[in-house]
C-alpha cells in the first residue's frame, strides 16, 4: 500500500491566493514578525491579515494538520508551519483570531459578521524528528533485534549417553536457546496508532511484510504483536507530544504451528472435527493498518 501526504494543505492554497485586486489573501501585518527572547528560550510571534471564513483553513494549516492515507484508513500527523527567522528555526505553536473589520451587526442573536480576521500566531523551536537533513519529521522509527528463546519440547525416552544406561529426568529436562527476532516500529506523533491496540493484541500477520532496510520478509502468521504502548508527554515548545510504540515477534515456524517432539519442525494441530486450530488468528493487515508499510 501505498502512503502519502494529502497536498491539500489549505494554508499553502492560501499563501497564494490573491483577491479581486490582485492583492495577497493572506498578509503579513506591519511590525510583524516579532522575536522574544532568553538565554533559554525564545518565541517568534507574527500577525497576518486574512478573510474571516479562511480562519479554520488558517489554524489547521500553521498547526500542521497533516493526512496520511493508508489504504482505507486515514491517519493525522501533526507537523507544525515552519520557517526560518533571525537565524531560527521556528514552528507554530499557538494560534488565535481577533476580528478585523465588522460587515454587520446582528444583535438579537448577540453575533456580528465581519470580512476580515487578525491572526496572531506563536512559533517556537522544536525538536522534529528528521532522518537525513530532510524538514519532513519521520512517519516512524524501525528496528529488529534477535532475542533469545527458548526452543526444545520435553521428550521421553532420551539418556544422557549412547548405551541408553542414563535416562533424563524428565522434571529435569534440558533446554536450549536460539534466538527470535522482535520487530519494532516507533511512531512518534500519530495519535492514531494507539487508538488500534484492541484490534492489534494477540493476533499474527494475515499478508507477507517485506522490509528491505532490515533486508527481513516476515511470511503469514509468523509475527505475533506483542507490545504496543504509547507515551504522552509535553514537549520543548509546551505542546503535548503522543508517541506509539508497536513491536511484534518472529517467528519462521508461523505461531500456529506446535512442536510435538524435540529436534523437530513444529506442525499444525486439529481439532474434532478435522480443522486447523489458529489459537493466534491471522486477522492482522499490516500494510493496511500501519502508517509508513508499503
Amino acid at each position: 500500500m501505498a502512503i502519502y501526504f494529502l497536498k491539500a494543505n489549505p494554508l499553502t492554497a492560501l499563501i497564494g491566493e490573491k483577491d479581486e485586486n490582485g492583492e495577497n489573501v493572506i498578509q503579513i501585518m506591519q511590525g510583524f514578525p516579532t522575536l522574544d527572547a532568553t538565554q533559554k528560550d525564545l518565541t517568534v510571534v507574527a500577525q497576518y491579515r486574512i478573510p474571516w471564513d479562511k480562519i479554520d483553513d488558517a489554524r489547521k494549516g500553521f498547526l500542521g494538520w497533516n493526512i496520511i492515507s493508508v489504504g482505507s484508513k486515514i491517519f493525522t500527523q501533526f507537523i507544525p508551519f515552519r520557517f526560518e527567522f533571525v537565524g531560527e528555526n521556528v514552528f507554530a505553536v499557538k494560534f488565535s483570531a481577533v476580528p478585523f473589520d465588522i460587515i454587520q451587526l446582528n444583535e438579537a442573536e448577540l453575533k456580528a459578521t465581519y470580512k476580515f480576521a487578525l491572526i496572531t500566531v506563536q512559533f517556537k523551536p522544536r525538536a522534529l524528528q528528521t532522518q537525513g537533513g530532510l524538514t519532513a519529521p519521520l512517519i516512524f522509527n524501525e528496528s529488529a533485534n534477535p532475542q533469545p528463546y527458548v526452543n526444545l519440547a520435553q521428550a521421553t525416552d532420551i539418556f544422557w549417553d549412547a548405551d541408553n544406561k542414563e535416562p533424563v529426568d524428565s522434571s529435569k529436562f534440558p533446554t536450549s536457546k536460539t534466538s527470535r527476532i522482535v520487530w519494532s516500529l516507533d511512531y512518534p506523533d500519530i495519535p492514531e496508532m494507539w487508538d488500534k491496540w484492541e484490534e492489534m493484541e494477540g493476533t499474527t500477520n494475515l499478508d507477507t511484510i517485506n522490509r528491505k532496510s532490515l533486508k527481513l520478509t516476515f511470511a503469514p502468521e509468523t509475527l505475533l504483536v506483542q507490545d504496543i504502548s504509547a507515551s504522552i508527554g509535553i514537549g520543548p515548545d509546551g505542546t503535548e507530544q503522543i508517541s506509539t510504540r508497536f513491536s511484534a515477534v518472529f517467528n519462521r515456524f508461523t505461531w500456529n504451528k506446535f512442536q510435538r517432539n524435540a529436534g523437530q519442525d513444529p506442525v499444525e494441530i486439529f481439532d474434532s472435527a478435522g480443522a486447523l486450530v489458529k489459537p493466534f488468528p491471522p486477522v492482522f493487515s499490516f500494510s493496511d493498518k500501519l502508517p509508513g508499510l508499503n
